[in-house]
């Protein structure tokens, strides 16, 4: 389903989701690895790289726009 915030019934979900999955793919582990290779020493290592990382934050107006 190609949604991607127009014409869904949610558009602020698929936004938040595809927000987390830049995140994930970020991390060089993750992007490489095979869904079922991800273990918990794989998260806790995401986990570590993301704490690290510094936070950017965007002001939103409430019309959803930066």
């Amino acid at each position: 389903m190609d949604c991607h915030g127009k014409g869904c019934a949610k558009p602020k979900t698929v936004t938040f989701y595809t927000d987390c999955v830049k995140q994930l793919i970020k991390f060089d582990k993750i992007r490489a690895a095979l869904l079922d290779r991800i273990d918990e020493a794989m998260v806790a290592d995401y986990i570590k790289w993301r704490t690290s990382q510094t936070r950017h934050y965007a002001l939103r107006k409430k019309n959803g726009k930066a």
